[in-house]
Parts: structure tokens; C-alpha cells; sequence
């Protein structure tokens, strides 16, 4: 079972991880255009993904210890 849910939790963050860079790649024209730029952006989701997926492991973590 532990095996199982590592496997999809590491699944679910590369996954996510490719989301975003799609999501992000897509935007940089237009955030290009209006003279901004994309990287206080990516880092900023980058680790808004990272504190959730800690969250979510966590809570696995404990809900399978139970």
C-alpha cells in the first residue's frame, strides 16, 4: 500500500510539474509583450506546488499510519 501510494504521489507531482511548464510556456508571449517577466511567476508556483504536494504526502502519510 505504501508502495502504491508513493508511486502516485510521485506520479501526481510530475505531472503537475509538466502542467505548469505548459501553462507557463504558453503565457511568456503575452507576459513578454506587456514587458513583465515569467520567472517571479514560476518560482512562485513552483513552490506553491511543492508546499502542497508536502501537504498532501503528509496527510497520507498519516491517514495509512491509522
Amino acid at each position: 500500500m505504501k508502495g502504491l501510494t508513493k508511486y502516485a504521489s510521485d506520479y501526481a507531482e510530475t505531472s503537475y510539474d509538466n502542467f505548469l511548464n505548459r501553462y507557463y510556456q504558453k503565457l511568456n508571449p503575452y507576459l513578454s509583450t506587456a514587458g513583465m517577466s515569467l520567472i517571479p511567476a514560476t518560482q512562485a508556483g513552483t513552490q506553491y506546488a511543492k508546499r502542497n504536494r508536502k501537504y498532501a504526502r503528509d496527510m497520507g502519510n498519516i491517514q495509512a499510519q491509522e
